[in-house]
């Protein structure tokens, strides 16, 4: 699934990326309107994942669904109103969600008429902060592709399959879903070398998000595998602070991420772009205390480095296989990097 020029979410963008988070939200409220009106079922699944509060099918049938809806307390980006309950829902795109709006709005929420159940979401394209309330329900933009996903296979061909088809390709092209791996990486590059040739921003290590990749049709391939390395290390099992997209130069340019600040890189290299490598940076691991079971140690200007690779395409059917699995094999790969490094980083001799 690939947004192109038919897309028209994807054209009218580009005319209101200054409005970039308003114009998400205010086309997936339609989105939803739509659907709880004409595909009353979809709705209720979609708004279910939304929220996740369990209501009827006939509830989640009589919502109402409004944008920036003015409180006492500020104005939040999405209102849903239903029988017996009352939700609000803060949109971010890329901004960072502030502290002070899940407080106002849970404040404007405590003013609501007892007989109504009311709840927060707020609906992010990364984690939100480990300090939001508890009360507060958190969900992800690729949750809810992957639920329209689910959803279209179960709608006839018309009007509401068509919107429900051209969200999920405006969220793809922005970025915001977690689409399958497809073989194409290597084409793409080559493809892209032939128009920009080696001294192109990609090979200098100028294009330094998903977003712009995408909007280079060749690198399309590139943007879906470091979507889904980026959702690995996430669900992986050791906890981590923070993720940027770097990129360098050396040895015909490579891309990935750096997870806390150098500790690890999770990237790959433009001439072989199928293996991924797992590696640690700062500070430096011991060699000596490498069992050589997994992976590879070496040293160099920093100290001592643990590296290893997994090479995609030696994985039978890797590019046909869903996108659940494929996220479990690179998870996987991650948990075992992870396992090995423990035994080889600073302070863990005594171990």
């Amino acid at each position: 699934m690939t947004a192109d020029s038919n897309n028209l979410l994807v054209q009218l963008h580009t005319w209101a990326h200054r409005q970039d988070e308003n114009f998400t939200t205010d086309a997936f409220a339609h989105l939803l309107g739509r659907l709880v009106s004409d595909a009353p079922l979809v709705g209720a699944s979609v708004l279910s994942c939304l929220t996740g509060m369990d209501l009827s099918e006939e509830e989640w049938a009589g919502a109402t669904i409004d944008t920036q809806v003015v409180t006492p307390h500020g104005r939040p980006d999405m209102r849903i109103v239903t029988a017996t309950a009352l939700i609000f829902v803060e949109v971010k795109v890329e901004a960072i969600l502030e502290r002070s709006q899940p407080e106002a709005y849970l404040r404007a929420l405590q003013e609501v008429d007892d007989s109504l159940v009311t709840r927060l979401v707020v609906l992010t394209r990364y984690p939100a902060p480990d300090s939001l309330p508890p009360s507060v329900h958190s969900v992800r933009w690729h949750e809810i592709e992957e639920e329209l996903e689910r959803s279209i296979d179960s709608m006839e061909p018309g009007v509401c399959r068509y919107l429900v088809e051209q969200y999920r390709e405006f969220l793809a092209h922005r970025g915001m879903a977690s689409l399958p791996v497809r073989s194409g990486v290597s084409g793409g590059i080559r493809s892209y070398q032939e128009e920009h040739g080696v001294d192109g921003p990609l090979f200098r290590g100028k294009l330094r998000s998903i977003d712009r990749l995408r909007e280079v049709a060749s690198l399309a391939p590139l943007a879906d595998l470091l979507a889904a390395m980026h959702r690995a290390i996430e669900q992986s099992s050791w906890p981590h602070q923070s993720l940027t997209m770097s990129a360098g130069a050396d040895r015909g340019g490579w891309i990935g991420w750096n997870i806390d600040r150098l500790k690890y890189f999770f990237y790959l290299w433009f001439d072989a772009p199928e293996v991924v490598m797992y590696q640690t940076c700062y500070p430096p691991i011991d060699p000596s205390l490498h069992d050589g079971q997994l992976g590879q140690v070496y040293e160099d200007h920093i100290g001592g480095r643990w590296e290893h690779s997994l090479d995609l395409g030696s994985v039978d059917g890797f590019f046909e296989l869903s996108r659940e699995r494929q996220q479990v094999i690179m998870v996987e790969f991650i948990n075992e990097c992870l396992e090995a490094i423990h035994r080889v980083e600073p302070g863990d001799r005594a171990d």
